[in-house]
């Protein structure tokens, strides 16, 4: 489901604002695996409307703004037309 949100961010931002900001809600069990493989996925893939980046080998381009029980800030930097659009990924644990 992520994929589909963050595909969309170029169609929101036309003109390459930066930073975006991209908030998930989770309702999981294990918050720390969930932020774990989140970052793991998005960092493994191209975003739609942004610059191809080299995916081989998958470095970490997320940096660890924010960590709380029931938060993960996460900082990423990508391009659109070579020029840097900083974006926070914000998960946050929503408990029943």
């Amino acid at each position: 489901m992520i994929d589909r949100h963050v595909d969309k961010l170029t169609g929101y931002d036309s003109i390459g604002c930066s930073p975006l900001v991209v908030i998930a809600y989770c309702l999981v069990a294990d918050f720390n695996s969930l932020c774990i493989d989140y970052i793991k996925h998005l960092g493994a893939k191209q975003y739609k409307g942004f610059d191809a980046i080299d995916l081989s080998p998958i470095k970490n381009r997320f940096e660890t703004v924010e960590t709380t029980a029931n938060l993960r800030v996460y900082k990423e930097i990508r391009s659109i037309n070579a020029e840097p659009i900083v974006l926070y990924h914000v998960l946050l644990l929503f408990k029943e």
